[in-house]
């Protein structure tokens, strides 16, 4: 006898049950000034809910970067919409470069219940861009 079920995976997370799934986009280009916060499906800023974590395993990643310079690009939690960083949960380099670049990541990175997900650059003009997306899952653990 066999068991079949259907389980979805992203980067290193699987889960059966789709209703879990949330797929995050930037909404628009952001650098160190202002600061934008990632949007739900419905084109709202997203904020964790309580009692819950979002768990991201995949990551589709934009930048535009600059000829003349490098940054350091940050995903991390906000206690507002749009706002400063009091987190940063994923941090990597842009190398200085002419045209602009986009990748899928597998990624695994924890937001915390009540937070903001939120993007930016270390230097003004060097941008993760509109349409960066973050796929994962919400979990409850009240």
């Amino acid at each position: 006898m066999s068991i079949k079920g259907i389980v979805y995976k992203w980067g290193g997370i699987a889960f059966d049950d789709y209703s879990l799934a949330k797929i995050l986009m930037l909404p628009t280009n952001t650098d160190d000034d202002p600061l934008y916060s990632f949007h739900d499906e419905a084109g709202s800023d997203y904020q964790v809910p309580a009692g819950h974590i979002f768990v991201a395993g995949k990551m589709f990643l934009g930048i535009t970067p600059s000829p003349g310079a490098s940054a350091v690009g940050k995903i991390g939690e906000s206690d507002t919409p749009d706002a400063a960083l009091t987190k940063d949960n994923l941090s990597f380099p842009i190398p200085e470069a002419a045209v602009d670049y986009s990748h899928y990541l597998d990624v695994l990175i924890v937001f915390a219940a009540g937070k903001y997900i939120t993007a930016q650059t270390s230097a003004g003009a060097i941008y993760i861009v509109a349409g960066t997306a973050l796929y994962g899952v919400e979990i409850d653990i009240s």
